[in-house]
């Protein structure tokens, strides 16, 4: 019976704490700027990030082409 009344204030405890955490945050205390919309303000990191974008979606599709044509390989039986 003792562990269920301490069981009982430590929920009680935590509630109180997750409580007051959103009413700090609510009050915007903990916020910031967003470092992206930062980022972004300038035009040369836009061009930047432009181009990995890019990059890293004609990669991506490249490696998903060569892998279906492995697995189409692998399903005839040529890669065993």
């Amino acid at each position: 019976m003792l562990g269920f009344i301490y069981l009982k204030k430590l929920f009680l405890l935590v509630i109180v704490k997750i409580f007051n955490y959103w009413k700090i945050l609510e009050r915007g205390v903990f916020m910031q700027r967003n470092p992206i919309d930062q980022f972004l303000k300038d035009p040369d990191n836009k061009a930047k990030l432009f181009i990995w974008l890019t990059r890293s979606m004609i990669i991506v599709t490249f490696m998903i082409t060569i892998g279906t044509i492995i697995f189409i390989l692998y399903l005839l039986g040529v890669i065993s």
